[in-house]
């Protein structure tokens, strides 16, 4: 959740979470953050999610950033230090959110702008691919 940056990293500029309220990255305790909770949602569709999330592992912040609780991140950094990629753990949290939305438990709309971001960072990749020394997203 970017507001907490102590030092604003580049990535920063590019979140989603500065437009919308602080307190939807820290939930009540007890609270239940779902798959399709709109803070989930909103995270999911972010272009910084990955940064975010390694920002968070790095930093042992609370509340979520990259999509994910504490416990969640505590779970991502045991597998990513067993040498799975932060990507590969992202790109498996889309698809078990993606089989959420086809059994009809999130909203159409939100997961076409999470369909949509994933087509747009595939094309990116694939012209920094083209043209060496262009970061993809």
């Amino acid at each position: 959740m970017i507001p907490r940056v102590m030092r604003p990293e580049p990535w920063t500029k590019r979140a989603l979470c500065p437009e919308v309220d602080p307190e939807l990255f820290f939930p009540a305790d007890g609270s239940v953050i779902t798959l399709g909770s709109p803070v989930r949602v909103l995270c999911r569709s972010c272009e910084v999610r990955l940064e975010c999330l390694r920002y968070a592992l790095d930093h042992c912040e609370e509340g979520i950033w990259g999509g994910f609780t504490e416990s969640a991140r505590i779970k991502i950094l045991t597998e990513h230090n067993k040498g799975r990629p932060l990507e590969d753990i992202i790109a498996a949290d889309n698809e078990t959110w993606f089989a959420t939305v086809e059994a009809g438990r999130v909203s159409a709309r939100a997961a076409q702008r999470v369909r949509e971001r994933e087509r747009m960072r595939a094309k990116a990749a694939q012209i920094a691919a083209a043209q060496p020394g262009r970061a993809a997203l």
